[in-house]
């Protein structure tokens, strides 16, 4: 049995290990190609369940690698941290919205830095405070309870579930289900004011573990141990999740049963990865779009994201080319005058004292190495939002073509402009694609782990941007 295997055998139960075998039997040798490239960033004597999307966000492998290695004990803190930058981001856009709605500013001033915000709702995006009751409505309807769920991979268990329930787009109530006893650990005594003394706006459990704890009547799993036991099919780890939430809610808040519920999986390190993202659009929205699309177009045996059910606006905005739904999006939630479409750096509400592993990840942009050793034919520098549009990802199992693939809005402008002849050659010759067929090789022909970006496109340099306040972030 192979190092990957065996590893994956002492997380799942019996039965499920024999299912992950049989799901990744089609493309075992290629996954362990790529994780003999990840070993080092593996805590010792840990095994991943998926490890395709060390890929997604490169930043997070430079992070790691930067310190030398990842040890369980970091991973928890930074767990943690996770967790409390997605709270505070909530209750941080809760006030700004009401606030910015009672002033009426005009779209001139939304989308002014200081005034954009991550509201409660998957995938807690950087939106314009104007819009961002709105865009609740368009994603979830008038009334939604919408949770998160963070997966840790190398555990195969569910670590964390907070969320919020929403009134005609407005965030009413932060619902924290509950931890890990190695993310409780951390709570401070902010912590344990802000999200965990219950009042109008705060629920929260007297134990932080009990919930996680809960027993699903139907196969008798913990809550936080359901994917150890599932088959490897993520809608399957959260469908009895979701059981168990509306049972919850029923007995806690009658007054919210009204409201569908929508659970949001937050996927393990590249949560943080896409939590951190340098650009809050063309960076931020293609993590989801890949997550939730993998297995359809690139072939992997794990979708990494989903949300349960899948609610109408996003599911559409999904079926988009990546390109598509990155612009669909700036359209829809930050939108300038007269129509212009933006992107912004990303914010991060917690202060370094409280969030410092957050901060360091950040600290590489700055440096040039957000994609250090993943991108072709530059990584060194921050790619601008024009590039990330039409960059090419990776790894790709299956056989496709750059049409199928869905990344690329305009495929025949990049085949036949004359303009684009530099980026024809590169993906060609690094991608082994062929442009007359449109063949995209899989990773068994074109062992590639790099993106592909279009070479007449300049990345900006650390030095053209003025000192960051990332509280703040920038247009």
């Amino acid at each position: 049995m192979s190092e990957h295997l065996e590893g994956v055998r002492k997380i799942l139960s019996r039965e499920a290990f024999e299912d992950f075998k049989q799901r990744v039997q089609p493309i075992l040798s290629m996954r362990e190609d790529i994780i003999r490239k990840f070993r080092d960033v593996y805590p010792p004597g840990h095994e991943h369940l998926a490890p395709e999307g060390f890929c997604v966000d490169p930043w997070i492998v430079v992070w790691i690698r930067e310190r030398g290695g990842l040890d369980l004990k970091t991973w928890h803190r930074l767990e943690y941290e996770e967790f409390v930058e997605w709270a505070h981001r909530n209750f941080y856009a809760f006030s700004l919205c009401k606030e910015a709605l009672s002033k009426n500013i005009s779209p001139e001033e939304a989308i002014e830095a200081k005034w954009l915000c991550h509201l409660a709702h998957p995938p807690a995006y950087l939106v314009r405070p104007d819009l961002g009751f709105t865009s609740v409505r368009y994603l979830y309807g008038e009334y939604a309870t919408t949770l998160w769920l963070h997966v840790d991979y190398w555990k195969g268990e569910f670590d964390w579930i907070e969320g919020f329930h929403n009134e005609k787009g407005i965030p009413i109530q932060y619902w924290l289900v509950g931890t890990s006893e190695e993310i409780a650990q951390h709570f401070d005594e902010e912590d344990r004011e802000r999200l965990l003394t219950p009042s109008e706006s705060v629920a929260a459990p007297r134990d932080l573990t009990y919930q996680l704890n809960i027993r699903d009547p139907v196969t008798g799993v913990r809550i936080r141990e359901l994917p150890k036991h599932m088959p490897y099919v993520l809608e399957e780890w959260v469908r009895p999740v979701r059981e168990i939430m509306m049972d919850l809610r029923e007995e806690m808040f009658r007054k919210w049963i009204h409201a569908n519920l929508y659970l949001s999986v937050s996927p393990g390190h590249w949560g943080v990865g896409t939590q951190l993202s340098f650009w809050s659009v063309s960076g931020f929205w293609g993590d989801p779009w890949m997550a939730v699309n993998n297995t359809r177009l690139f072939g992997h045996p794990l979708q990494y994201y989903i949300q349960y059910p899948a609610p109408p606006g996003f599911e559409s905005i999904m079926k988009l080319t990546r390109e598509g739904c990155v612009r669909a999006v700036a359209e829809l939630f930050l939108q300038g005058p007269k129509g212009l479409l933006c992107d912004a750096i990303n914010k991060i509400i917690t202060p370094p004292k409280k969030t410092p592993l957050l901060h360091s990840i950040l600290k590489l942009f700055l440096e040039g190495k957000m994609f250090k050793g993943f991108a072709e034919p530059f990584d060194d520098g921050i790619p601008p939002p024009r590039a990330l549009l039409t960059a090419i990802p990776a790894p790709l199992y299956t056989e496709t073509t750059i049409w199928d693939a869905q990344i690329i809005e305009n495929v025949d402008f990049i085949i036949k402009d004359p303009s684009m002849k530099p980026f024809r050659e590169l993906i060609e010759a690094e991608g082994g694609i062929d442009l007359k067929t449109g063949r995209v090789p899989p990773y068994d022909e074109v062992p590639r782990l790099k993106w592909l970006f279009d070479p007449t496109i300049e990345w900006l340099k650390p030095k053209d941007f003025p000192p960051i306040d990332w509280s703040k972030g920038q247009v």
